[in-house]
C-alpha cells in the first residue's frame, strides 16, 4: 500500500518530518518500504509513503488504520473524516436478502447523477499517488473511500438490476462475466450478489460487467457490506486475479464501519455529481454479526515478559488509546477488542501491543546467560548423516502439494485440503515425500543436473478413518 503523507496528516495533528514519521511507523510494526518526496499543486510539499504491511494487520490497509496506530503512540486525537446527513429525496426500489456470511449490508439508491462531470482534482491526485488508476467519478470516489477508511464499496447501475438483491452461494459452474471481462465459472463455495434473474457480483471481490457503471449510467445502488473473512479468503486467487477489495475482506474489515463509509461516499458523490438520494438502507442478520470479544490480561505478566515496571494505570491508558476499553477487576485487566482488530485474540497479543507503544527500542536490555549445549543423537540425525556420507543432498520442500499429484497415490477422502492455499498448485497437505522429491529432481534435471542424489526427512499428513488428522515423520 502507498499513500500521500498529507492525506494521513489530515487525520492527525502531527508536526514531524517525513523521515521521523516513517521511522516511527516501522517501529510500530507498520514497515515502511520507502518514501519519495512530491510537490502537489493542491496541497504543497508532500511525500508518497510505501508500506509493506503484514497480513495480520488488515486494519492498516487504510489511512484511518495507520492514523489510529500513530494516534495511540503519540497520544493525540484522531480526526475521523467528517460526514453530514443528506436529505432523502427518492425512494429506493431495492431490498436486499442477506446471508450469515454477509450479516450486514448497507446500501443507498442515488438517482439523476451526472457522470459527464470530472473527478475532483484532489481525489484524482491522491488516487494516482496511491497507484490507483482514475476511471470515472463513481469508481474514483469508491476507491478513495476504500483507501481512506478501509471499507470496499461497489456501485451497481440500478437500471441493470432485475428485481431485488440477494446474497447467496453460487450454483456449481454458474457463470459470471466480471468487470475485467473475464468469464468466471463459479463453484458452490463462492458467495454472490444476485438479482432475481442473474449473479451481478462475486461478493467482496469483483463486480459483474452486466451491472457495471458506464458513461450512460443515470442512477446507482451503492453497496457497503461486511463479508466474513473465511468466505472471501482464497477465492480471488482461485480464479487467478487479485483485487483491492478481496485483499481487505480476506484479512478482516471493520464490521461497524459500513454506514460511515456509505455516508462519506454519499457526501463526495453529492458534491461532485449532484443527484437525488434515497435513505441509507441497512439489512442485517444480527445474530451473525461478530460480537465484541473479550481478552483478559494480567498486568504483572507484561512486566515479566518485557522487563518493564509499568503501573496498572499506565497500562490501562495505553490500552484505552488502542480502543480496547480495559476494566481492572481482581488484578486482571479485561479488555474488549475493537471491531477493526481481527488480529487480537489472546494475552500475548496485548503484551505485544504494549511493547509497540512503549517502543521496541526503549525496552530494557539484558544479556542472556550462556547455557551449555546438550546434544542428543536421534534416529533422524543418524539417517541424515548416513545419506550425506553416500553423497546425497538434503532438500526441504513445502508441506503442501498439488492435489492432482496427491491423487496419484492417495484416495481423495484421505487428503487434507487447505481452505486458503498460497497457490492453486499447493492446495493439499502432502501425504508422502515422493511428490516433492520428484519435483526437486525434475527442477534440477531441467537445469542440466542429471545425476542429483536427493533425500528428505519431513512430516506427512493424512486423514484417518474417523476424519482426524494423522501426522508422521
Amino acid at each position: 500500500m502507498q499513500f500521500s503523507e498529507n492525506w494521513l496528516k489530515e487525520l492527525l495533528d502531527i508536526n514531524i518530518s517525513t523521515e521521523e514519521l516513517c521511522n516511527q511507523m516501522t517501529m510500530l510494526g507498520i514497515e515502511v518500504d520507502n518514501f519519495t518526496t512530491y510537490t502537489s499543486k493542491i496541497t504543497g510539499a508532500d511525500a508518497v509513503i510505501k508500506l509493506d504491511i503484514t497480513p495480520n494487520r488488515g486494519d492498516c490497509f487504510s489511512i484511518l488504520g495507520i492514523a489510529r496506530d500513530l494516534s495511540a503512540f503519540y497520544d493525540i486525537k484522531l480526526k475521523i473524516p467528517a460526514t453530514y446527513q443528506i436529505k432523502s429525496q427518492v425512494k429506493s426500489p431495492f431490498k436486499v436478502s442477506v446471508h450469515k456470511e454477509c450479516p450486514r449490508y448497507v446500501g443507498r439508491y442515488i438517482d439523476e447523477i451526472d457522470l459527464k462531470k470530472e473527478t475532483p482534482p484532489l481525489i484524482k491526485e491522491r488516487l494516482k499517488l496511491s497507484d490507483v488508476r482514475s476511471i470515472d467519478p463513481i469508481v474514483d470516489i469508491t476507491n478513495y473511500v476504500l483507501l481512506e477508511l478501509g471499507q470496499p464499496l461497489h456501485a451497481f447501475d440500478s437500471e441493470k438490476i432485475d428485481g431485488n438483491l440477494i446474497v447467496r452461494f453460487a450454483k456449481e459452474k454458474e457463470k459470471l462475466t466480471a468487470l475485467n471481462e473475464e468469464n468466471i465459472y463459479l463453484n458452490k463455495d463462492c458467495l454472490l450478489i444476485a438479482d432475481d434473474k442473474k449473479p451481478i457480483a462475486l461478493a467482496g471481490i469483483i463486480g459483474g460487467l452486466a451491472s457495471g457503471v458506464s458513461k450512460d449510467t443515470k442512477s446507482i445502488f451503492l453497496e457497503s457490506a461486511f463479508f466474513t473473512p473465511k468466505v472471501i479468503r482464497g477465492k480471488a486467487r482461485l480464479f487467478g486475479f487479485h483485487t483491492e477489495a478481496s485483499m481487505r475482506f480476506e484479512r478482516g474489515v471493520d464490521y461497524n464501519i459500513q454506514r460511515l463509509a456509505i455516508q462519506r461516499a454519499s457526501n463526495l458523490i453529492s458534491e461532485t455529481l449532484g443527484g437525488k438520494f434515497g435513505e441509507i438502507q441497512e439489512f442485517k442478520k444480527e445474530s451473525f454479526i461478530p460480537k465484541e470479544r473479550k481478552v483478559s490480561l494480567n498486568p504483572s505478566r507484561i512486566n515479566d515478559l518485557l522487563g518493564t515496571n509499568l503501573s496498572n494505570g499506565v497500562i490501562k491508558k495505553m490500552l484505552n488509546r488502542l480502543g480496547l476499553k480495559p476494566i481492572l477487576k481482581d488484578k486482571i485487566l479485561n479488555t474488549f477488542i475493537p471491531s477493526w482488530r481481527f488480529d487480537l485474540s489472546q494475552e500475548a497479543d496485548l503484551v505485544e501491543e504494549i511493547a509497540r507503544l512503549v517502543g521496541y527500542d526503549k525496552l530494557p536490555q539484558d544479556s542472556l546467560k550462556a547455557l551449555p549445549r546438550r546434544t542428543k543423537d536421534t534416529t533422524y540425525s543418524s539417517i541424515r548423516a548416513f545419506f550425506k556420507n553416500l553423497g546425497y543432498n538434503e532438500v526441504i520442500n513445502y508441506s503442501f502439494i498439488d492435489k492432482e499429484e496427491a491423487l496419484l497415490t492417495e484416495e481423495a477422502d484421505n487428503l487434507i485440503c487447505l481452505t486458503n492455499p498460497i497457490s492453486s498448485h499447493l492446495s493439499v497437505m502432502r501425504p508422502n515425500l515422493w511428490s516433492g522429491l520428484l519435483s526437486s529432481f525434475i527442477f534440477n534435471a531441467n537445469r542440466g543436473t542429471e545425476d542429483s542424489k536427493l533425500f528428505e526427512v519431513g512430516t506427512v499428513f493424512k486423514k484417518t478413518s474417523n476424519k482426524k488428522i494423522f501426522e508422521s515423520k
